[in-house]
């Protein structure tokens, strides 16, 4: 249930031997992980989104009492569970896309409102002159 719904948000899970992780980790940032390879070990891997997995698991986290969140990795910097709970309470990465164009967007319509202004009243000016001088 919880690897169909990571599946359908870019992301895989795993259960691992923690000797096979340790190894698997060497060289890599996730060797600052080490020292929490004991027990039953789960790992997550997000290939797009971190903020929807995050989600997910912290969903699971509250419902099933044997899961717990031991810590995370995001761009070489360890997270402890706090720091996954504050990544998983970002907005997804469509909303934060669709932020970032809507601040784009929004000062090129005041600009093409403006321009818009500006040309009806010159296209007003350029017709009550044309009424004018037709009137003469």
């Amino acid at each position: 249930m919880i690897r169909n719904r990571l599946r359908k948000c870019g992301a895989e899970y795993k259960v691992v031997k923690n000797t096979l992780a340790k190894r698997a980790s060497e060289g890599t940032d996730a060797h600052k992980l080490e020292g929490y390879f004991s027990g039953t070990t789960g790992v997550v891997i997000s290939y797009d989104d971190v903020v929807t997995p995050a989600k997910v698991l912290l969903e699971y986290a509250v419902k099933l009492e044997p899961f717990k969140i031991r810590v995370g990795i995001l761009e070489g910097i360890v997270l402890e569970p706090a720091r996954i709970k504050e990544v998983a309470n970002m907005p997804s990465r469509e909303a934060l896309i669709g932020r970032a164009l809507g601040g784009i967007q929004s000062p090129l319509y005041g600009l093409a409102g403006t321009l818009q202004g500006v040309l009806s009243k010159l296209v007003y000016v350029l017709n009550a002159v044309g009424k004018s001088k037709s009137s003469n």
